[in-house]
C-alpha cells in the first residue's frame, strides 16, 4: 500500500475545510431551492415513490403532453437519480436531496489537485490549486442545491483527466473511462455534446505536436471513447424512443429560432425560420453580440475574486513562453470553454439569457484552477507569498460565499412562505372542473407541485391559448400576474370583465401586490358568441 505522505494529509485538510464551510452554511438552507433545483427534488420524490422518470406538471409546451402527468421530456436523468438515491437512504427531505452535492463540493480539491499534478505542477502549486476550489461562491451555493453543476464538474473533470492520461500512457481502460464520463455528462446535461469537438481537436493537436511531449494517439483504443459513451447513454435514448418517439428534446431547435425568451412558453404559435428572420438582421446580430458580452461578464462574476485575472494571466504566460508542456494537459478545458463561448451566445442566445452558459462555465471552472495556480507560481517567486496569496483569496471567497448563500436562502424562504399561502388558499376553493382535483395555471409549476398542487405554465401571449390549455388539462384557476400573458390585463380589475375568467380570491403579500386567482370557464365561449 502506498505510504501516506505529508502533502496527502494537507490535501485531506483542504477537503475538510471545504466540507466544514458547507456544513456551516447548511443551517441557513430550509428548502430545496427554486426552479431547476425544485424540479430535481420533485423528480427525486417521484422516483422514490415508484413513478419512474415522470412529472405531474407542465412547464413548457414543446411536446404538448396529453395530460399533466407525463414522462419527463426535457431535462436529463442523472441529477434526479442522485437525489432519489439519497432520499431512498435518508428519507424525502431537502437535507437528503442536497447531501450528494455537498459531498461532491467538499471533494472538489481532490479533482483539482489531480488536474494540477497532471499539468506537471509541483506539489506546493498543486495544493494551492486545490485550495482555490474550497470557497468559490457560485460553487459553494450550488453545492447546497440539487442542481446539475456539481455532477457536471466531476463528469467533465473525469473525462478530461482520463483523456490526457490515455494520450500519455495509452491504456485501454483510460480511454474507456473517458467515454464513460462523457456518457454520464450527457445523462446529466445534454450540452455535454460540446465535448465532441474537444475530442476531435485534442486528437488533431496530439497527432500534430504531441509526440515531442510524450503524447500519442492510440488509434485502435481511442475508438473506445465514443463506443463506451454511446453504450452509457443507450438505455436513456432507447427509453426516449419508446416513450417520447424521439431521441431527445426538440426544444433546442425551437430555442435557436426564438425572438424573445418568453416564447419558451408558447402554446401552439409557430416558431419558424421566417418568424426568426422577421425580427431583422440588426436585431439578430445585436442580440448575439450582447449575449457574448454578457458571457464574458458572467465569467468575471461567477468566480472567486481575482481568479478570472489569474486564469487569464496563466493562459497568457503559457502562450508567451510557448509552454506546451503545461499547456497540453489544460487544452481540453480551454477547447470546451471556447466552444461554449461560440454555441451559447451565437446559436442559443436565449438559453444563454436563461443561465445555461453560467452553468456550463461554472462546470469548467475547477479544471481552470491549475492555470490560476500556475500564474501564482510564475508571478510570485517566494513560496510563502504564494501560499499567503492563496489563503487571502480563499478567505475573501468564503466571506462572499457566506453572503451569497445568506441572500439566496432569505429570498427563497420568503418566496416559499408566499407560495404556501397561495397553495392553501387554492386548495380551499371549489373544484370548477368537477374532477375531484384542484389544478392551477401559473408561472411556477415546480413550486406548486412542492405544495401538492398539479399545474401547467401560463401560455405565452394570447388569451385564446390560455383557454385552450385550460380546457386540455382541466384547469380550475389561473394565477395572476403572469409577466408574459395578455391575461395580465385583467389583473386588479384594469380591463373589462371577461365571462371566461371569474375572480375567486385575492391573496395579500405584504408590501407586494396581491396574487389573484381567477376561475376559468373555457366553455363560456359558445354562450357569449
Amino acid at each position: 500500500m502506498p505510504r501516506l505522505q505529508k502533502h496527502h494529509g494537507i490535501l485531506l485538510l483542504i477537503c475538510g475545510l471545504a466540507l466544514l464551510l458547507r456544513l456551516s452554511l447548511m443551517p441557513m438552507v430550509h428548502n430545496p431551492g427554486l426552479h431547476d433545483a425544485l424540479h430535481y427534488y420533485n423528480l427525486g420524490t417521484r422516483l422514490v415513490g415508484g413513478h419512474g422518470y415522470s412529472i405531474d406538471y407542465v412547464w413548457h409546451y414543446n411536446t404538448m403532453p396529453a395530460q399533466i402527468e407525463h414522462p419527463t421530456d426535457h431535462w436529463m436523468p442523472l441529477t434526479g437519480t442522485l437525489v432519489a438515491a439519497s432520499m431512498s437512504l435518508f428519507g424525502i427531505n431537502h437535507w437528503a436531496a442536497i447531501l450528494p452535492f455537498v459531498l461532491m463540493g467538499a471533494a472538489l480539491p481532490l479533482l483539482v489537485y489531480a488536474a494540477a499534478r497532471q499539468m506537471t505542477l509541483d506539489i506546493r502549486t498543486s495544493l494551492i490549486a486545490a485550495a482555490l476550489s474550497v470557497a468559490i461562491p457560485e460553487i459553494v451555493w450550488q453545492s447546497l442545491r440539487p442542481l446539475t453543476t456539481l455532477p457536471q464538474i466531476w463528469c467533465y473533470g473525469g473525462a478530461m483527466l482520463a483523456l490526457i492520461a490515455a494520450l500519455r500512457h495509452g491504456r485501454w481502460w483510460q480511454y474507456a473511462l473517458c467515454g464513460l464520463c462523457i456518457g454520464l455528462a450527457y445523462l446529466n446535461r445534454n450540452d455535454a455534446l460540446l465535448l465532441a469537438p474537444m475530442i476531435v481537436l485534442m486528437v488533431f493537436i496530439v497527432a500534430r505536436w504531441g509526440s515531442y511531449y510524450g503524447y500519442r494517439v492510440h488509434w485502435l483504443r481511442i475508438v473506445l471513447v465514443p463506443v463506451v459513451a454511446l453504450l452509457t447513454v443507450a438505455p436513456w435514448l432507447i427509453r426516449n424512443i419508446e416513450v417520447l418517439g424521439e431521441l431527445g428534446t426538440s426544444a433546442t431547435t425551437k430555442v435557436m429560432l426564438m425572438t424573445t425568451y418568453e416564447e419558451v412558453y408558447t402554446y401552439d404559435d409557430p416558431i419558424t425560420v421566417n418568424t426568426w428572420l422577421d425580427q431583422g438582421i440588426g436585431a439578430i446580430i445585436s442580440k448575439r453580440l450582447f449575449e457574448l458580452a454578457a458571457s464574458f461578464k458572467q465569467m468575471a462574476t461567477f468566480a472567486s475574486p481575482v481568479l478570472p485575472l489569474l486564469i487569464a494571466g496563466g493562459i497568457l504566460l503559457m502562450i508567451q513562453q510557448r509552454d506546451l508542456a503545461h499547456g497540453l494537459p489544460v487544452a481540453p478545458v480551454l477547447i470546451v470553454l471556447l466552444v461554449t463561448l461560440v454555441v451559447y451566445p451565437f446559436l442559443l442566445p436565449y438559453y444563454n439569457q436563461a443561465g445555461s452558459f453560467r452553468t456550463a462555465y461554472v462546470s469548467l471552472l475547477p479544471m481552470l484552477l491549475p492555470i490560476a495556480a500556475y500564474a501564482i507560481h510564475t508571478a510570485v517567486s517566494n513560496p510563502r507569498w504564494q501560499v499567503m496569496t492563496a489563503v487571502l483569496i480563499v478567505i475573501w471567497s468564503a466571506a462572499l460565499a457566506w453572503d451569497t448563500v445568506r441572500l439566496d436562502t432569505a429570498f427563497n424562504d420568503a418566496y416559499y412562505a408566499s407560495m404556501k399561502d397561495i397553495s392553501e388558499t387554492a386548495l380551499a376553493l371549489p373544484d370548477i372542473t368537477g374532477d375531484g382535483d384542484i389544478q392551477l395555471m401559473a408561472q411556477d409549476p415546480f413550486m406548486l407541485r412542492y405544495y401538492g398542487i398539479r399545474s401547467v405554465v401560463v401560455p405565452y401571449h394570447s388569451i385564446e391559448d390560455v383557454l385552450a390549455a385550460a380546457e386540455r388539462y382541466a384547469i380550475d384557476y389561473v394565477m395572476l400576474p403572469t409577466a408574459w400573458s395578455d391575461l395580465d390585463a385583467f389583473y386588479g380589475g384594469r380591463a373589462e370583465p371577461d365571462p371566461h375568467f371569474e375572480l375567486a380570491a385575492a391573496i395579500p403579500r405584504g408590501s407586494q401586490s396581491p396574487i389573484e386567482l381567477y376561475a376559468i370557464h373555457p366553455d363560456t365561449a359558445d354562450a357569449s358568441d
